[in-house]
């Protein structure tokens, strides 16, 4: 510290533990100096013993807009350098396309008589009346944030409290707790359960990101929890993981393919390996005919056009044809007449057609295909290229909450997953073949927890499998004692839909021992609005009242508070439909027939056991419109932008608030 006659010789590796005055020495004002930095470094050993550095006492949340970075950070308490230390609210505005590390800044100012005048002494009719004293030491903190060398700007030493991936928060941070106590509970879930997602964190595909120079996989990553190596993570907000697209690649050599047009001059190729990266050469025979000009001399060798030339399929002038052998050689690309044949006269020209190797550019190439236009048909076409190899990267999240992306080995066939290291959750896997109009397939992988009562629902499911093993033993004895047929004679008692024939339409519905005809029954949405109601007339009855009243607070003391967000009614809010299996209708007419009036003389018991359940999501659901009706905003107010999951759903033309402050539309 920087401060004209301030002494402070504080040192805690000194071990001093109490200054002691004595009387009749002098008081030295570094010993009172020294006796306020003795108390702060033990009230700082005891907090750090609770907290962490940048931890979160109370309030102090952010929250960020994914698609314009914008941050609101609101004020609360941090703990930071031995103290709780409060921050006021501030608004940020941060990258969107990287890792942004999001704290507060330490300033520390020291404050004299000179800055503030109410610091000199204030005794009236004292000799030490307006004489300076202490000095202040100020000490603040404000928000800002950093991501490598690019940062907000502002001055003093960067703490990080939070972080933020591609403008998603990462984690919500758990509330203080006692260290030692953390790695205790830690390490004993860690060694009976490893990492393992409590609830959510499921990844999915949304799409493929080629816009604005892009090539990048998007991904939505469920909000969720997870434990970590014993630490709890908790993710509060659904997150977009976007991969860029980097494939590894293999190159062919001279991948030979026959030309097979069917005499248009366009083949389209398929390639042994796919998909393809790019085309780095094709090479094809041509043919062509050529007027070539003798040499000036009997003997001379005439030169081509084409120096490749892998045959020669005529040479004529003026209806003489030679022959190849006798009266001419090819050498080099060159027609010889050395041997000594027929020859055209020195300074003629003659016609010469010839089939030579040419490379050139394909017409289009696909994932798995070329095009090639202009070589002979049923000659060889050579394709060099390169291929996208397949490979499976996996996510992992680390105890801070950061997802990380690894790598697996590309491998042409059947690849493998990378080895996931110690200390990381892994989430998925996915299957990354690369082809322009696929998806990547995405595996769930993580170890989910099993509640208690499904644990106790799958005990009691082992039991009554047991007895199911028992009963249908018997029911089989009795089939070979008792079979349908007998004589010849067909019989249906009509006790399930075990004797139908699944061939043929079956329109009519099975009860216990009768055929009857069958109820069709649909799922039906319940009414929409607050006015709606679904229910049986009612009367309110209090049941229990609190008429007493012991104190009062304000709920809002410092009036600090953002405008109430508009509320936002969906209908429907849920969808519901069903999915048809069968055309048997038995099973839903006899639900509503059962227990009718319907008599038979054939009694029948129907026991229904759950043998076991699953549940993933939907791979394919239904389209249909959905209405939304927006309250709470004042009248002619107008909109900016609606969106739905990122998805701008405004109506056209751009709309206003109506006199009740409400707006509705559909998407």
């Amino acid at each position: 510290m920087s401060l004209d006659r301030y002494y402070n010789l504080f040192n805690p590796a000194f071990g001093y533990a109490d200054l002691l005055f004595r009387a009749g020495d002098g008081l030295q004002s570094r010993e009172l100096n020294e006796m306020q930095s003795w108390l702060v470094n033990r009230v700082a050993e005891m907090g750090d013993a609770v907290f962490k550095e940048g931890n979160v006492v109370r309030d102090a949340d952010i929250s960020v807009d994914a698609d314009t970075g914008a941050v609101t950070a609101e004020a609360g308490y941090l703990y930071l350098r031995g103290a709780v230390r409060p921050v006021d609210s501030a608004t940020l505005t941060i990258p969107t396309d990287r890792v942004v590390a999001i704290g507060v800044r330490f300033t520390e100012t020291i404050i004299t008589e000179l800055e503030d005048p109410t610091l000199r002494d204030p005794a009236v009719g004292t000799s030490n009346y307006q004489e300076p004293g202490a000095a202040r030491r100020l000490e603040a903190i404000t928000w800002g944030w950093e991501s490598g060398v690019e940062n907000d700007g502002g001055d003093g030493q960067f703490h990080a409290v939070y972080t933020v991936t591609n403008g998603v928060l990462d984690s919500k941070q758990q509330p203080p707790a006692l260290d030692p106590v953390i790695q205790t509970v830690a390490r004993y879930d860690r060694d009976a359960n490893g990492s393992y997602v409590a609830s959510g964190l499921d990844l999915t595909f949304l799409s493929h990101d080629t816009a604005n120079g892009n090539d990048d996989y998007v991904f939505s990553l469920a909000e969720g929890v997870g434990n970590v190596g014993g630490f709890k993570v908790e993710r509060p907000q659904s997150a977009r993981v976007r991969w860029a697209v980097d494939p590894d690649f293999r190159a062919v050599n001279a991948e030979p393919h026959g030309f097979a047009d069917g005499g248009a001059g366009t083949a389209e190729i398929t390639l042994n390996l796919g998909p393809i990266a790019r085309v780095t050469d094709v090479t094809v025979t041509k043919q062509v005919t050529e007027t070539v000009t003798h040499g000036s001399f009997t003997g001379a060798s005439d030169p081509t056009a084409n120096s490749s030339v892998v045959s020669v399929l005529a040479v004529t002038q003026d209806g003489t044809s030679y022959t190849e052998g006798d009266d001419f050689v090819v050498s080099g690309g060159e027609i010889d007449w050395s041997p000594n044949g027929a020859e055209p006269a020195p300074g003629s020209s003659y016609d010469v057609t010839y089939r030579y190797i040419d490379s050139i550019t394909p017409d289009a190439v696909s994932d798995t295909t070329v095009t090639v236009s202009g070589a002979v048909t049923g000659t060889t076409v050579f394709v060099d290229y390169e291929y996208k190899l397949p490979r499976v990267d996996a996510l992992v999240m680390d105890a801070e909450g950061v997802l990380s992306r690894l790598r697996g080995v590309s491998q042409t066939r059947n690849p493998q997953p990378p080895q996931i290291p110690t200390g990381v959750l892994p989430l998925a896997e996915v299957m990354l073949e690369w082809f322009t109009t696929g998806k990547p397939e995405v595996t769930n992988t993580a170890t989910r927890a099993v509640p208690v009562a499904e644990l106790a629902k799958m005990q009691n499911s082992i039991s009554d499998l047991y007895q199911l093993v028992a009963i249908e033993r018997l029911r089989n004895d009795a089939n070979l004692t008792d079979p349908t047929s007998k004589l010849g004679i067909f019989v249906d008692p009509f006790l399930d839909d075990d004797l139908r024939d699944s061939g043929e339409a079956q329109t009519a519905a099975i009860l216990p021992g009768e055929l009857t005809l069958p109820i069709a029954a649909a799922v039906q949405d319940p009414p929409q609005g607050a006015a709606a109601t679904w229910t049986l007339d009612y009367d309110l009855v209090p049941v229990l009242e609190q008429m007493a009243s012991t104190r009062e607070m304000k709920i809002n003391p410092y009036m600090n508070f953002e405008p109430i967000p508009s509320a936002v009614l969906l209908s429907p809010a849920m969808d519901n439909w069903v999915t048809v299996d069968t055309v048997w209708t038995s099973a839903i007419t006899r639900a509503f027939t059962v227990g009718s009036g319907i008599r038979s003389r054939t009694t029948v018991s129907t026991t229904a056991q759950l043998l076991s359940s699953t549940s993933q999501a939907a791979l394919e659901i239904r389209q249909r419109s959905v209405g939304f009706s927006l309250t709470g905003m004042d009248a002619g107010e107008a909109i900016a932008a609606v969106e739905f999951d990122g998805v701008d759903v405004t109506p056209d033309p751009a709309p206003v608030a109506d006199e009740a402050g409400a707006l509705s539309g559909s998407f």
